[in-house]
C-alpha cells in the first residue's frame, strides 16, 4: 500500500464500516497552536489561529492576518495550508474570516469559516461561527455541509483567562447520499474548556480538555516564553496518545513574525508545520 494513500482508505474504511461515521475533524491548526499542543483556547491573542470567536473583540491589534502549512506526519504529496484574518470592528466586537484545506491523492476536505465576538462586560465575552465544509473522495460524489459553534470567554482575574466552546451545538448531519454511502455522514460534536495563566509578562501556561461526543477525551497542555524581545519559545503535548510538540516564533518586523513548530504521533510520525503572521500597529 502506497503511503500517500492511507488516509483515503481510512476514510473509506469507515464510511463502509461502522454504523456512526463522522467527516470533517478538526483541522491542523497554524504552527504556533500545533506547538503549544493545541492549547489555545484561551489564548489572549490572534497569532495561534481562528480558535475562538468570543475573543475577538478583546484582541488587542485592529487587524491581523496569517497564512500557512503543514506536512501530516512527513507524507508526501499531503496538502494542508490555512489562512485567517481578524478584524475589530470596534471596542465591542470583532470579525473573522478562515480557509482551511486538506487535500491528498484520493480524498480532499476544505473549511470556509465566518466568526463574530461580541462583549457582554468589560471582561465577559461570546462568541459564534458558521463554517461551510466540502469533501470528496475518489469515485464519489463531492458532498456539502454547514455547521456552527458557540463560545465563551471570560477574564476573572488580571492574569488569568477562561474559555469555552461547543462546535456543532446543533448535531447536525450530512444527509446519506446512495452514491457515496448508504449511512448518514455525521459532523462531530466538540466541547472544549480551558484557561490561560499569565505567570509574567514572557512566559504563558495554557491547559485545555477537548471531548468528542464519540471519542475519549484528549488533554491538551502548552508552555510559551519569550526568550528575547525577536525569539519566543513554544512547548505543547496532547493525549489520546501522547503526542509532545514544540516551536519557534522569529519576528521578523514590529507587526510581522515567522512561526515554526511540529508535532510528534509516536505511531504516524511527526508534523512540520510554517506560518507567517501580520498584525496592524494598533
Amino acid at each position: 500500500m502506497k503511503k500517500n494513500q492511507l488516509p483515503a482508505l481510512l476514510f473509506c474504511f469507515a464510511l463502509s464500516n461502522f454504523s456512526f461515521s463522522q467527516v470533517f475533524q478538526k483541522p491542523i491548526g497554524t504552527a504556533a497552536n500545533q506547538s503549544l499542543g493545541g492549547a489555545t483556547l484561551a489564548w489572549p491573542g490572534a497569532e495561534t489561529g481562528f480558535s475562538n470567536e468570543a475573543i475577538l473583540p478583546f484582541l488587542e491589534k485592529k487587524l491581523s492576518a496569517a497564512a500557512g502549512a503543514a506536512l501530516p506526519f512527513s507524507i508526501g504529496g499531503w496538502q494542508t495550508n490555512h489562512f485567517f484574518a481578524t478584524l475589530r470592528a470596534d471596542a465591542a466586537s470583532g470579525l473573522a474570516i478562515g480557509f482551511d484545506n486538506s487535500k491528498i491523492e484520493n480524498y480532499g476536505e476544505q473549511q470556509f469559516r465566518l466568526g463574530y465576538g461580541r462583549r457582554l462586560g468589560k471582561q465577559i465575552g461570546v462568541g459564534i461561527s458558521l463554517s461551510f465544509l466540502r469533501f470528496a473522495a475518489s469515485e464519489y460524489d463531492a458532498r456539502k455541509g454547514a455547521t456552527a459553534a458557540v463560545s465563551f470567554f471570560s477574564k476573572p482575574f488580571k492574569n488569568l483567562m477562561f474559555s469555552a466552546r461547543l462546535q456543532n451545538p446543533f448535531f447536525l448531519k450530512i444527509t446519506r447520499s446512495t452514491s457515496l454511502t448508504n449511512r448518514d455522514l455525521y459532523l462531530p460534536v466538540i466541547f472544549q474548556t480551558g484557561f490561560c495563566w499569565l505567570l509574567s509578562q514572557k512566559l504563558r501556561t495554557l491547559f485545555e480538555v477537548e471531548k468528542d461526543l464519540e471519542l475519549p477525551a484528549i488533554f491538551k497542555f502548552g508552555i510559551s516564553y519569550q526568550i528575547h524581545q525577536k525569539f519566543i519559545f513554544r512547548i505543547g503535548c496532547r493525549t489520546t496518545p501522547a503526542r509532545p510538540a514544540f516551536g519557534v516564533g522569529l519576528k521578523i518586523r514590529e507587526n510581522l513574525r515567522l512561526d515554526f513548530g511540529s508535532e510528534w504521533h509516536p505511531v504516524l510520525g511527526i508534523t512540520p508545520a510554517a506560518g507567517v503572521f501580520y498584525s496592524s500597529k494598533k
